[in-house]
């Protein structure tokens, strides 16, 4: 897969290269949801070791649904996509407020810049937690309204700070903050509030900051976030998901996918852009379809449940059923968690990939480079990783396969070897592959050595890393 550009930000340095961004500017008139007042239940069943890639719509519930998930599953990384570039710059300003907040009282402070007296921090801290799997949001009665006005009774409210960082049309009453906006869902006035979400109550919606519930549920659960936002790669893109979702899901393809889509599967969204609908019939395709038809992504779609589009229980929340992906589709999932950098190559002696896949390898930022013109390339030419897929396994001869690997491991700091094990079951008695001392005969003892599943074992294939000693490998 080529390098993937985008308008945007990597919050955090980290040792993955996955994207490259260029910047976008600030905007400041105002027009974005400050909160939102989706809903979301999620029951889960069981828990796995797997790391998930968590990505979806930059909306303030995002971090309330991504609290959620991250209590049974482990984060690898973050992405979070919205077109209204505001929006992008008010989901930063979360994220920052939630790592500076000594504890869920303070982040409720900076976020709506207001002092609490005893009595407000009292309540808050005394306030019975919602359950773990859902997040406040948009009800008609939800019986925290008296709660809501006591806590505006109880605290000070810096008018300047508020507009000042914000750049909103607003009032404050007894009942919260009545702010006007222009959107790209149309409901341009509302009320933020701390805790409350019900209709009834107001004379507009009410989106709330979910206090009680989500990651403000308890004080463990808004730690755990902290820790996560603080060592997880985050990466924020601006631009429409409705086309760019083909390749920031696919330079994914090879980890577990949570997508969250709060409320744009809805009619009043698709009606707007058709679009939408073309989005997630690609993404049920990818998530339910097997070999040969590639590729097979490992993906649940995570929606506001006041209005939610029936789609395949494979990819819904409802049940987290276990995804079955072929011995090709995990043996890339293996490969790409060795791969670093932008400029990789993946060396083959078949061309019919080459042809199936137009030239494009796989592999997130690699490109495929046929054996024959690897053989010719000068090896002053330097890439990030070189992957050697399956060469002898493929025809190359022995003393071209030894020369290729000397040739590849002075081309790059991080070479990856993978070929068939002739040690595993799949091969023992046809004799067909290479073992690990061939390899160490040619290079050496290996940075890290690594096994491929197959059809009957979990070590068809061999996998081994070379790679310079300043290189960490995180496995």
């Amino acid at each position: 897969m080529d390098i993937q550009y985008f308008s945007g930000f990597s919050l955090r340095d980290n040792n993955e290269d996955l994207y490259k961004f260029e910047d976008v500017p600030k905007r400041r008139l105002g027009n974005y949801y400050f909160l939102s007042n989706d809903i979301f239940r999620q029951r889960f069943r069981g828990s796995t070791s797997k790391r998930h890639v968590f990505m979806g719509i930059a909306n303030p519930h995002f971090y309330h649904v991504l609290a959620i998930v991250s209590s049974r599953r482990q984060i690898k990384r973050i992405v979070a996509i919205d077109n209204n570039i505001e929006q992008i710059y008010h989901f930063i300003r979360l994220c920052n407020y939630i790592l500076e907040s000594k504890n869920r009282t303070d982040f409720l402070q900076r976020l709506f810049k207001v002092r609490f007296n005893e009595k407000a921090r009292s309540i808050l801290e005394k306030m019975p937690a919602g359950k773990l799997d859902r997040v406040r949001g948009g009800v008609e009665k939800d019986g925290l309204f008296k709660l809501e006005l006591t806590l505006w009774e109880n605290c000070s409210f810096d008018v300047d700070a508020f507009r000042e960082t914000y750049y909103l049309d607003f009032v404050r009453n007894e009942k919260g903050l009545l702010i006007k906006a222009k959107t790209i869902g149309d409901i341009n006035d509302y009320y933020a509030t701390f805790v409350c979400c019900g209709r009834a109550y107001y004379e507009l919606w009410a989106f709330t900051a979910g206090f009680g519930s989500g990651f403000l549920s308890n004080e463990k659960i808004f730690q755990r976030l902290k820790n996560i936002l603080s060592s997880v790669p985050i990466y924020v893109i601006a631009g429409d998901v409705s086309e760019l979702y083909n390749n920031i899901i696919l330079s994914n393809q090879y980890e577990p996918i949570v997508f969250w889509l709060s409320n744009i599967l809805s009619k009043y969204f698709t009606d707007k852009n058709p679009k939408i609908l073309r989005m997630i019939s690609d993404i049920q395709q990818w998530g339910t379809q097997r070999e040969p038809n590639f590729p097979e992504v490992e993906i649940k779609i995570l929606q506001d449940q006041r209005e939610k589009m029936k789609i395949s229980s494979i990819i819904d929340d409802r049940f987290w059923k276990k995804r079955r992906l072929s011995v090709h589709t995990n043996n890339f999932r293996k490969l790409s968690g060795y791969l670093y950098g932008f400029n990789n190559v993946e060396v083959v002696n078949v061309q019919k990939w080459i042809k199936n896949d137009a030239g494009v390898s796989k592999l997130p930022n690699t490109k495929y480079l046929y054996f024959p013109e690897f053989q010719s390339i000068n090896e002053d030419t330097r890439f990030d990783s070189i992957i050697l897929h399956i060469l002898k396994g493929h025809g190359v001869t022995k003393d071209n396969y030894s020369d290729a690997l000397r040739k590849a491991r002075r081309m790059t700091n991080n070479l990856i070897i993978i070929e068939h094990n002739r040690e595993s079951k799949d091969f023992r008695k046809s004799k067909i592959g290479v073992t690990a001392d061939e390899i160490r005969d040619s290079l050496g003892k290996e940075s890290l050595i690594d096994f491929g599943p197959g059809y009957r074992c979990k070590d068809r294939n061999l996998i081994m890393v070379y790679r310079a000693p300043e290189v960490a490998i995180e496995k």
